[in-house]
Parts: C-alpha cells; sequence; structure tokens
C-alpha cells in the first residue's frame, strides 16, 4: 500500500512540474506539454501493471496454506477417477501432516497433483528435513 501513495506523489509532482514548466497544461500551439504526455503514458502504463498484479493476485485465491490447496487438488484428482481410494489415502495422510516448512507445501502440492509419487515425496522430504 505505501508503494501506492509514493506513486500517486510522485505523479502528482510530475504533473504539477509539468504544469509549472509552461505555465498551464497547453503549450502557445494548443498541444500538451511533453512531460505531461510523459506523465500519462508513465501513469497509463503503472495503473496497467497495479491492476494485472492485484487481478491475479485475488485470482490467485490468495490462499497461504498450501496444505489446502493440494486438498482440493486430490479431491478433484479422486473424483475424476485418477486415483484409486487407497493412493488417495495414502497421499490425504501425507498431506495433513503438519510442516512448518514451505518447502515441505510445495512438495504436498506436487504430490497431490500427481508429479510426484509417494516414495519420491518420502525421500525428497527425508532429505529437506535433514539440512
Amino acid at each position: 500500500m505505501k508503494m501506492i501513495y509514493v506513486y500517486l506523489l510522485l505523479m502528482t509532482t510530475m504533473m504539477l512540474e509539468s504544469f509549472e514548466i509552461h505555465g498551464n497544461h497547453e503549450m502557445g500551439n494548443g498541444q500538451f506539454s511533453p512531460l505531461l504526455w510523459l506523465f500519462l503514458i508513465v501513469l497509463v502504463i503503472t495503473t496497467g501493471i497495479i491492476l494485472y498484479r492485484f487481478v491475479s493476485r485475488t485470482s490467485s485465491g490468495n490462499n497461504t496454506e498450501g496444505s489446502i490447496d493440494a486438498v482440493e487438488i486430490i479431491k478433484g484428482r479422486f473424483a475424476n477417477g485418477e486415483i484409486n481410494r487407497n493412493t488417495y489415502a495414502d497421499i490425504l495422510n501425507l498431506i495433513n501432516q503438519d510442516s512448518d516448512k514451505n518447502y515441505i507445501e510445495k512438495l504436498k502440492i506436487r504430490l497431490a497433483k500427481g508429479e510426484i509419487t509417494i516414495s519420491e515425496f518420502n525421500e525428497m522430504s527425508e532429505l529437506l528435513l535433514e539440512e
């Protein structure tokens, strides 16, 4: 949020500066000053970037718990018939294990997506927890 305030302050300063150079927002021939055009271009581009980041952040669910995402993924795979009941139960048990390590949560998501097997998950998590 602080970045937005700094951005607005900077853009306001640039706009006022462009008005002060020429005395008003128009030059003698009725066109906008070059600094005002630059300000408008930067404003449009920056606004687009901010909106894109905001939309992409909210569309991703903004969920900080990777295990909830992993549970949803594994439920979907089970519902689609991609995995059987035993595999579903095994993976669900692994996902529901508590972990305060971010990289273990990433492994859980990979396991839920089917990118790694249960044995690969166990091996990788053991190696990661040793360090």
